[in-house]
């Protein structure tokens, strides 16, 4: 059984099954690419799957495939590998009882790797209804997920749900909404959708890994066919399929948290200011925690300055000169991470940014009309 693929395609589907194929797992054939031809089709079609999410990928090979071409299992890592070490141009298959070889077409580069049986390799959900899945544009998908994964916890102990984003259908507004926090910062961004009737009904949870596989599966893709089936959340863009179990439980009511009263100040500032200042602060507000950065926020008679605390460091106050301040004299104190995480997540350097604060209880609002489908909450420190 022989037969041959242009190694861009092969590389492109193989990065991203290496990464759903589970390298940590004790059973082998988890940690494989499943290979198996269908000559009916004329593809040869790739699967990964670490028993929680799943994808699958075909490419048509260059030559066609013979009726004695068999299904079988290679390891990922070490298959993407080898074939992002070839250069560009064909590179050439041959199975071989219990090996599989892989070699240009010149013969002068072989790799042999192991083979594992197909018959071990578990069985998937079977989605062939997608009649519920909406189109979505990449672009929309990726920004839904690269623009609030910042702000998911790493700390399952805290709670378990917010180790993931919240996707929320809005379908009165024709929206989706992506929510995240980790309980020190709240961030949703929303896109619009073409097909709001094929919304689902409830919201659901995708896990921070998963979010991180469904951005190496959708990048640079034009289109994407999205949508939730029996909790597992399924998307066909490309020749990907993909699809992944979604997180039970329930995500904590955000909306309780937004401040519905006026706020006490507000100033506005380019962003790029704005994060230099911070970031000069922050160097003298090292704490021995490169994640607990305290900086004042204070204005004090026409400026508006930012200050570290005072420590055996020394201090620092930065004082900008290019705001526009309204509202109450406040003094309240902020962890510089958060807020520059907030801040490197919205669009453009120049854009400006509206602050909104209310109180030392009472989370500040971030906002910019540059961006104006994200905003980002942020409680104030109390020290």
């Amino acid at each position: 059984m022989q037969f041959e693929f242009d190694k861009v395609f092969l590389e492109e589907v193989l990065k991203v099954l290496k990464n759903i194929a589970d390298k940590k797992a004790t059973v082998k054939v988890l940690q494989t690419v499943k290979v198996r031809p269908d000559r009916e089709k004329g593809f040869i079609y790739f699967t990964a799957t670490d028993l929680e999410s799943g994808c699958t990928a075909y490419l048509s090979p260059l030559t066609e495939i013979s009726e004695s071409a068999e299904t079988f299992c290679v390891p990922a890592r070490e298959f993407y590998n080898v074939i992002k070490s070839f250069p560009e141009g064909r590179i050439v298959f041959e199975k071989k009882e219990n090996q599989f070889v892989i070699k240009d077409q010149t013969g002068n580069t072989i790799f042999h790797l192991p083979v594992l049986k197909a018959e071990d390799f578990p069985s998937l959900p079977d989605f062939t209804d997608t009649s519920g899945l909406f189109e979505l544009s990449g672009d929309a998908l990726y920004r839904l997920i690269n623009k609030t994964f910042f702000a998911t916890s790493k700390e399952e102990s805290i709670n378990y749900v917010l180790c993931g984003i919240y996707f929320e259908p809005l379908k009165e507004e024709s929206k989706l909404r992506a929510v995240a926090s980790d309980g020190h910062g709240l961030v949703y961004y929303d896109v619009e959708v073409t097909e709001p009737e094929k919304l689902p009904k409830l919201g659901f949870i995708i896990p921070r890994k998963v979010c991180r596989q469904i951005l190496d599966v959708i990048r640079n893709k034009l289109s994407v066919s999205f949508g939730f089936i029996d909790n597992y959340i399924v998307l066909k863009t490309g020749n990907f399929f993909y699809f992944a179990r979604v997180m039970e439980g329930n995500f904590p009511n955000y909306r309780d948290i937004l401040p519905s009263e006026r706020p006490q100040a507000v100033f506005e500032i380019p962003k790029g200011s704005f994060v230099s200042a911070l970031k000069r602060v922050s160097i003298m507000a090292e704490t021995g925690n490169s994640r607990y950065k305290p900086v004042i926020i204070t204005k004090e008679k026409d400026w508006i300055y930012f200050i570290s605390q005072e420590s055996e460091l020394g201090s620092a106050k930065v004082r900008l000169d290019e705001e526009m301040w309204e509202g109450k004299s406040l003094k309240i104190t902020f962890n510089a991470v958060y807020l520059l995480e907030g801040l490197q997540a919205m669009s453009g350097n120049s854009a400006w940014i509206k602050f909104k604060l209310f109180d030392t209880n009472r989370p500040a609002v971030l906002t910019s009309p540059d961006d104006e489908n994200f905003t980002y909450l942020v409680m104030p420190m109390v020290l």
